[in-house]
């Protein structure tokens, strides 16, 4: 049962991973993966490295 616990949060983890990085342009493959492997770690660092992400000056 805790299997299966940690397998649903790693897959939410990745699911907003990906999320976080469909909407600021960023790699929609290596971001979820990192949130697939290290859930906490994951979205920790994919929120960091979107909001510390400079906007393009167009």
């Amino acid at each position: 049962m805790d299997f299966l616990w940690g397998l649903i949060v790693a897959l939410a983890s990745a699911w907003f991973c990906y999320f976080i990085a469909e909407r600021n342009n960023m790699s929609k493959i290596g971001w979820p993966i990192l949130g697939l492997l290290l859930p906490l770690i994951g979205i920790v660092a994919t929120l960091v490295v979107a909001f510390m992400k400079q906007k393009d000056p167009v």
